[in-house]
């Protein structure tokens, strides 16, 4: 081996070349090209032909390609031998001859016994015949092998010996072997390859001495040495036991490991790349053996990873085995099942295939997770009626969900999903569903015959029938699946397609897995509203539950009134309900559904809330003001209905008392005591008015022509006094558009007293608004009401509000000046007058309150405006008024 390395010759092993690269085994196996020991143990478990005639590969098939073209044709620079086609050699006398090949042939063509496991097939390399080692236990040199002694049938060598050819003494092969023994190894190494055969119980093997005629020792010639070496095979191989024994000539444990667990590899490609030709059950056998051994040999080591790998190995080694068992199409090595890819691909596999045993086997020794395995499994089991089945793997992959809506996984959600549909569908027919059907598949064809035989005697009656537009008789297809399923499989509900085993299989599932919204709808789909809604309320459903998969449902399908009854037969008082109550108003009132919330209030007997709910109906602008006085008096009659909360004891605890007991509503309702209800019935009462009003006010326009004042005014009482924002406004359209200015202020300042609106501000913004209309006699209406009911400052701040409209908007200095004169305050006239350009009227003011300040500031305006008069007469009444 020195001598190969020195020459940069390669050297020739039966591992192959590509196991110095293999990392796959946790180990360096660098170094087992150039181990013999690993060599001999490697040729002890070939499989496949004895000379390896058709068989590629190492442990998997090939002994060494002993032919032409093999091994020795390579090492002698001849071509390399296809292992699918037949290999030529030659005769002596130089013409090709084809080789047999080993699937034509199944007994030895010269003694006609038939090949086995035990008698291998062989081919001569003179003839190409197959033969067993028997008719083939000579050898005879060969120009194609290079002159080396190579297997020869005895038919052959009766020719060559009758030819007079040279028949060389060495020609007879070993009688223990079958082939050329190798004496490589000491004396020291042959003896404890005895001693371990005879631990092992194999028939050791004669032994050698230096008279042996078939004696081989290595040569000087390396490549005579390698091709002689790929010639050499076991007999008996394949053999577990010699194998181990030849490992058991390992000095190193750890090293005897590593050569274990890579044939263990070989073996397991072997039968993965051709299982037709390899005894799969003894090549199983031997992994199992090598995978002990190499346990044994980490275990002497302390190697505890070591050790994990070899437990992990054997598991994978009874994987193959079930695989085998199984016939599985697609079959992978040990090192395929450690590659999560292809394991995954032989777990869809399985599950395709329907073999949901082997694939848990598969999915749990490859870690690649149950889930899938036993979620597929369960639901077959499901289809096919297996219910108990399907419960014990289906249960393994749900979950117990939360207590709420969505509380379970989305894996778990949809696995529930698929198994409530597969239940939901039409069940696979039983052996006595099938007897029923073919009965009623026989009645539908005599149905179908005796019509047809009727129709050809009454041919002229259907033409007939035909021309005067009437239709024939018709046909009628029966399905017997479904006659069937309707007869032996009653269904629970007129609305559930479902019967009672499935339905009963169904609730299982959802009481156990299924979260509280899929159960609600689950009931409520079938039929079974009762049933969800004492569900909802006995495992104390959260209250969105029951908006969303019962309340929704039911209002969409028109059976709201059906759910009240069911609620008011478990819990007459709804005091149980609150909740969900509570959640559902809230739902429709952030919906703005106020038609649907105002009869929920009714059914909970909410009056305060229901009045509520009316005011807002009222308030809707395409309202018409004949239907919010309606809802107006509804409201106001809910509000004399309901029962006002009473005041607690002072001696009986807030802990003590309970819901819904004497004097108390239950929690649901709106509580409200006497003083509240009467506040809030007298503002229904104040807004009756007001729309009435506004219906008046918008009748008198209608009548006289002017429309588009009459449906201002009718859209004016869409504005509610329970709107605290619209109170002012709606105060100051009444004093706006009232025809009547003392009915109108009399409405207007009853809300100003009632609600403690700012009553300065809203005369004030309805005189403006009225000046600005021209509508003097209206404001002077308004100010002859207004005059003592407000203090004389708020009474100025009134008429400077109507003086700026006319002084600075309508340039009216008439006008401005007759309000001038109603104001209280010096001082306002005088500002009033400075406004409005009149120095000298506010001179006059001035001086006659003898007001030296005001002076001066009327001083400042005219020199302000140019106004030299009036300047020089404020100059004069200093001088005349100034202290000494």
């Amino acid at each position: 081996q020195q001598q190969q390395q020195q020459q940069g010759q390669p050297h020739l092993s039966p591992l192959g070349p590509e196991f110095a690269s293999t990392k796959n085994f946790g180990f360096d196996v660098k170094g087992f090209k150039h181990d013999l020991l690993s060599w001999y143990a490697a040729k002890s478990l070939e499989f496949g032909d004895d000379d390896g005639d058709d068989v590629n590969g190492v442990v998997g098939g090939s002994r060494g390609s002993s032919g032409p073209g093999g091994a020795a044709g390579v090492a002698a620079g001849g071509p390399a031998r296809s292992p699918t086609k037949k290999t030529l050699s030659r005769t002596s006398s130089g013409q090709p001859v084809a080789w047999v090949s080993d699937a034509d042939v199944t007994a030895c063509m010269v003694c006609s016994e038939a090949f086995s496991l035990v008698k291998r097939r062989h081919h001569c390399r003179h003839c190409g015949q197959v033969v067993c080692s028997a008719c083939s236990a000579r050898k005879q040199p060969h120009t194609d092998f290079g002159q080396q002694p190579v297997r020869i049938c005895d038919t052959c060598f009766a020719r060559l010996k009758s030819q007079n050819l040279e028949v060389p003494a060495a020609s007879l092969l070993s009688p223990n072997t079958g082939s050329v023994r190798s004496v490589d190894s000491t004396a020291d190494l042959m003896a404890r390859l005895d001693a371990s055969l005879e631990d092992t119980g194999y028939e050791a093997a004669a032994p050698l001495s230096p008279d042996d005629e078939d004696v081989w020792q290595a040569q000087l010639d390396v490549s005579e040495n390698d091709a002689v070496r790929a010639r050499f095979s076991y007999d008996r191989a394949p053999t577990i036991t010699l194998c181990l024994a030849i490992l058991d000539l390992y000095h190193d444990p750890e090293r005897c490991g590593e050569v274990c667990l890579f044939l263990c590899h070989e073996l397991s490609a072997a039968i993965a790349n051709d299982p037709d030709s390899t005894d799969h059950y003894m090549a199983i056998s031997s992994i199992k053996r090598l995978l002990f051994s190499a346990k044994v040999q980490f275990m002497e080591c302390g190697l505890t990873r070591r050790v994990e790998l070899c437990d992990t190995y054997l598991a994978l080694a009874e994987l193959l085995r079930l695989l085998l068992a199984c016939r599985c199409h697609l079959f992978l090595s040990i090192s395929d099942l450690t590659n999560p890819v292809k394991a995954r691909r032989l777990l869809d596999q399985l599950i395709e295939d329907d073999k949901f045993d082997i694939a848990m086997e598969v999915a749990t020794k490859c870690n690649l997770g149950t889930h899938e395995v036993l979620s597929i499994w369960g639901l077959a089991d499901l289809r096919l009626g297996s219910y108990a089945e399907a419960r014990d793997k289906l249960s393994r992959c749900l979950s117990k969900p939360e207590k709420q809506a969505g509380g379970a996984s989305g894996k778990d959600t949809h696995l529930l999903s698929r198994i409530i549909e597969v239940l939901e569908r039409r069940p696979c027919p039983t052996l006595e569903d099938v007897s029923q059907m073919q009965d009623q598949l026989r009645v539908s064809f005599r149905q179908l015959e005796s019509q047809d035989k009727r129709s050809e005697m009454m041919f002229h009656s259907y033409r007939t029938a035909l021309r005067a537009g009437e239709a024939g008789p018709k046909r009628q297809l029966v399905d017997p699946l479904a006659a069937v399923s309707a007869v032996n499989r009653p269904r629970v509900s007129m609305s559930s397609p479902l019967d009672s085993e499935r339905f009963r299989e169904a609730l299982f599932y959802l009481d156990q897995h299924g979260a509280p919204d899929v159960v609600v709808s689950f009931l409520l789909r079938h039929g079974f509203l009762g049933r969800a809604c004492s569900a909802v309320l006995e495992k104390t459903y959260p209250p969105k539950v029951f908006v969303e998969s019962l309340f929704v449902p039911c209002m969409t399908q028109g059976k709201l009134p059906e759910l009240q009854e069911h609620m008011k037969a478990m819990d007459r008082s709804l005091a149980q309900w609150g909740p969900c109550l509570t959640e559902t108003c809230k739902y429709l009132f952030q919906r703005r559904m106020l038609h649907m919330l105002y009869d929920m209030q009714l059914f909970m007997e909410d009056h305060y809330r229901a009045a509520i709910t009316c005011v807002k109906f009222a308030s809707q602008p395409s309202c018409s003001i004949a239907q919010r006085i309606a809802q107006l008096r509804q409201a106001k009659q809910h509000l004399e209905k309901g029962e006002p909360s009473m005041p607690k004891p002072a001696s009986v605890p807030a802990s003590s008392s309970s819901p819904g007991s004497r004097g108390q509503p239950p929690p649901f309702r709106l509580a409200l005591d006497r003083s509240e209800v009467s506040s809030q019935i007298d503002c229904v009462v104040l807004q009756i008015e007001v729309v009435k009003f506004f219906e008046e006010e918008a009748t008198l326009a209608a009548n006289a022509g002017d429309a588009k004042s009459s449906v201002a005014v009718e859209a004016l009482a869409a504005k509610s006094l329970f709107n605290v924002e619209e109170r002012e406004p709606l105060c100051i359209s009444i004093l706006e558009h009232g025809s009547d200015m003392d009915v109108s202020f009399s409405l207007a300042h009853r809300l100003i007293q009632y609600y403690r609106l700012a009553d300065a501000h809203i005369y004030a913004v309805a005189a403006k608004t009225l000046a600005r209309a021209h509508q003097v006699k209206k404001t002077h209406d308004l100010l002859r009401n207004i005059r003592g009911k407000i203090p004389p400052d708020q009474w100025d701040l009134v008429i400077r509000a109507c003086v700026d409209v006319y002084a600075t908007e309508l340039n009216e200095a008439k006008q401005a000046d007759r309000f001038i004169q109603l104001l209280v305050s010096d001082t306002n006239k005088i500002d009033s007058y400075i406004s409005c350009g009149k120095l000298k009227a506010a001179y006059l003011v001035a001086v006659k309150a003898k007001n030296v300040g005001e002076v001066n500031r009327i001083r400042a305006a005219a020199a302000e405006q140019g106004n030299r008069g009036v300047l020089a007469i404020c100059d004069n009444y200093l001088r005349e008024n100034q202290k000494p």
